[in-house]
């Protein structure tokens, strides 16, 4: 009956989404490279290929420069059911067919109708690459880059478009996207904005925005969800190992219909090559929320020279930040340990991985097969299940996720992995899920993904133990505000404390440090990192007057001679 249900419902949507039909499946692609990971980027939430080509080389070179790729593909997959319990989905792997549910731009909204501009079908069909340098030589010396000027701020509001489309510095506050006046795309080119303040993260970040509703959708053939998602795809240059050879993804999806969507999962598909793409194991780490895949033996050849050899690395998608839950349900969703936290959001709820063929287990060929993919089905509506070898056996318990090892909360002490299974090992595809949850009527949630690259240079099982280190590595750069300067010597550092704070006309600074020096730079900035003042110090107290200063936050930066600092906030009243 459920199957039913859904075909009249996509024969409904078919005529629908025909008639609503503007934009060609977008195309455009920048690259990813300040890194040692050199990828491609696509502005439909498509990346790690080449999807030109009839053939779809992979685009995923790690270490970059040495002609070896770890991936070949990976996207997004969105499913849920609208308030009158119709199933949408948008989703997409290859293009095979030209396979495809998301169109350039944002959408608009009139009077709870969804609108779309056809001028953007040329507009968005880009992705647009900043840099940390080119926001610093701006600001230093005016010069600015074609992307910066026809950055997309600012919607068209006439259309029913987001007023604030992309977080910008707005030099006079008026809501516009200006770069003649001193607006600029926000990064946190000194290393001051919380984590939480909108704007464009790493060194290096390609952005794009994308929905679900401009085009006929041709993968999943559903009615459209109508959201927009605003990608960001980064990366950090660093001396630290695990973070140069990771590259970062998110995701903010908004909901631009009028109907509210339950029962919500989003999905992070992947084809994982990892050199040669015949002899790979994949798995799950249920606490650390990552999915990877590693080699099946310890020597990474095909014959071409493009794979990883001896002692091959290993690679995995770990969920950084999931959906909100929403809800006090007794239930640990983030595997943190802790249940029904503050503003608990979902951790990885599902991970499965199928065949490239058409059987019940093999690629979803409709929206509810999509969907329950992500929701812990196969293509028949059957149960995954813990039958320890590959999922399909009716007869056994469910499961939640495929060969988790022993991290399994439900199966606790149970080990079940592609060896302890038996498998041959092959070509291999994954989605993991996170939800579900629900998305009212103009609600957004942001998705964070990491793909860590890891290589121990040891074996093929020891590069997967770095690899699960390495996870625990960028949870903390990530909680930590992508802070590279977590530590300082001892020996050098300096303290500051500042009284009184708040404070409407003067604050006194005092300086504590360990070494002898008493020579200090200070410099103010606003939360946006606009400079406002700097000074020189000649002794460890200091009066600052503020009396002129907007009300509002700053950061207060103190450098010694040796180039350690110390960064505080003053609040102005």
């Amino acid at each position: 009956m459920k199957k039913l249900f859904f075909l009249l419902s996509l024969l409904f949507g078919y005529f629908n989404s025909t008639q609503a039909q503007h934009c060609y499946p977008a195309n455009a692609f920048n690259e990813l490279n300040v890194n040692n990971v050199n990828t491609r980027i696509y502005n439909f939430t498509d990346k790690w290929r080449d999807v030109n080509p009839s053939f779809s080389p992979p685009h995923y070179e790690v270490p970059k420069g040495s002609g070896k790729n770890a991936l070949n593909a990976g996207t997004i997959w969105i499913g849920g059911y609208d308030d009158n319990g119709v199933l949408k989905t948008a989703a997409m792997t290859y293009r095979q067919n030209v396979g495809m549910d998301y169109f350039p731009g944002p959408i608009g909204n009139i009077n709870g109708s969804l609108t779309f501009d056809t001028s953007n079908c040329t507009r968005y069909n880009k992705v647009w690459s900043f840099n940390k340098s080119d926001i610093l030589d701006f600001l230093n010396n005016g010069n600015i880059t074609n992307d910066m000027l026809t950055y997309p701020a600012n919607g068209n509001t006439s259309v029913g478009e987001m007023q604030i489309l992309s977080p910008f510095y707005d030099a006079d506050n008026n809501g516009l996207y200006e770069p003649s006046k001193g607006d600029f795309p926000l990064m946190d080119v000194y290393n001051n904005l919380p984590l939480t303040t909108p704007q464009l993260y790493g060194d290096q970040c390609l952005y794009a925005i994308c929905n679900d509703f401009a085009g006929t959708k041709t993968e999943t053939r559903s009615l459209p969800l109508g959201i927009e998602i605003h990608q960001q795809s980064f990366a950090f240059s660093s001396p630290v190992a695990a973070i140069n050879n990771t590259t970062f993804y998110l995701y903010r999806i908004i909901n631009r219909s009028n109907f509210k969507y339950d029962s919500v999962f989003v999905g992070h598909w992947t084809d994982p090559k990892l050199g040669a793409y015949f002899d790979n194991y994949i798995g799950c780490n249920v606490p650390l929320n990552i999915g990877f895949c590693y080699n099946a033996d310890n020597n990474d050849d095909d014959g071409t020279g493009t794979c990883y050899g001896l002692n091959p690395p290993a690679i995995g998608i770990k969920l950084l930040q999931g959906p909100r839950v929403g809800k006090d349900d007794g239930l640990d969703n983030n595997h943190n340990g802790i249940t029904d936290e503050a503003d608990e959001r979902w951790g990885m709820s599902k991970f499965m991985n199928y065949w490239s063929d058409f059987t019940h287990f093999g690629s979803p060929e409709d929206s509810l097969e999509y969907y329950y993919y992500l929701s812990g089905y196969w293509k028949n509506g059957q149960r995954w299940s813990r039958d320890n070898i590959k999922g399909t056996n009716p007869g056994y318990p469910p499961t939640d996720y495929f060969y988790p090892g022993t991290t399994d909360p439900a199966y606790p002490g149970s080990d079940w992995t592609e060896f302890t299974a038996g498998n041959s090992p092959y070509f291999r595809l994954f989605v993991m899920t996170t939800g579900p949850f629900t998305l009212d009527a103009g609600q957004e949630e942001t998705i964070i993904y990491a793909v860590i690259w890891s290589s121990s240079g040891v074996s093929n099982m020891a590069s997967l133990d770095t690899l699960l280190k390495d996870a625990v590595t960028i949870q903390n750069f990530y909680n930590n505000n992508f802070n590279l300067n977590t530590t300082q010597p001892d020996s050098n550092a300096i303290s500051v404390s500042i009284f009184p704070n708040p404070s409407k006309d003067f604050v006194q600074i005092e300086i504590n440090q360990t070494s002898f020096n008493t020579h200090f730079k200070l410099e103010l900035r606003d939360l946006c990192g606009k400079f406002i003042e700097q000074k020189d110090i000649t002794n460890n107290r200091h009066r600052l007057n503020i009396h002129s200063l907007a009300k509002g936050v700053y950061t207060c930066s103190v450098y010694n001679n040796d180039g350690f600092k110390a960064v505080r906030k003053i609040i102005k009243l």
